[in-house]
This record gives structure tokens, sequence and C-alpha cells, in this order.
């Protein structure tokens, strides 16, 4: 089972990745805006080291580039490494154990 979370790079979303990564039963998988999936995985990787430094580093940890403010998931890659086909890019919510939107959209972009 996965869990689809944004907002993994701040003070709610740093700790319930932490908190989910402890359960040892779920992939979580973390949208993050970043230009590519290694910046991506460091942005997560470094907040969580900050809670809890033993999770850090779990391999069921799959960070993605993306942006929450975009109707559909920002590239063919992204939705293929959250395990959506590219050919439809948008999520089902059939499709995920559960989802967690810890996120917020920039100012500039909550117009």
């Amino acid at each position: 089972m996965s869990v689809l979370l944004t907002g993994a790079t701040g003070f709610l979303g740093s700790r319930l990745c932490a908190s989910l990564l402890r359960r040892k039963d779920r992939e979580i998988v973390c949208v993050v805006r970043a230009p590519t999936v290694a910046q991506a995985d460091e942005r997560v990787r470094s907040r969580i080291r900050e809670q809890d430094p033993d999770v850090a580093g779990s391999a069921r940890l799959n960070c993605v580039p993306g942006d929450i403010t975009e109707a559909a998931v920002s590239s063919p890659a992204t939705a293929g490494a959250i395990g959506y086909p590219a050919r439809r890019r948008r999520p089902s919510h059939t499709e995920l154990e559960s989802r967690s939107h810890e996120g917020k959209a920039p100012p500039s972009r909550c117009r």
C-alpha cells in the first residue's frame, strides 16, 4: 500500500512523513516542488533527518518532483514514479490507499 503526501518539506508534513515511515508498513510517495528527483529527495530527507534520523534513509520513501498547483501531474516521469500511467497523468482516488495534503500553494499562486 502507498500513501501520497504533499507538504513533506513543511513543519507538519515532515513530522507526518517521519511518523508514517516509523510504521514500516507503507510506501510513502512525496510530491515536492523541485526540478529533479535527486533534489526532491534531498529536500524531504533533510527535513526528516531533523525529526528522526533513523527513518530518513528509508527505502520506502519515494520523492518525486511535482507541483500541486498544476491541474495534472507535472510530467510523464513524475506520473510514472508515483504509479500512474503517463498517458493519463491525473491520479485516481481509487489507486491510493490514502492521501495526505499537507502542502500549501505559494501566495502568488492562490489567486
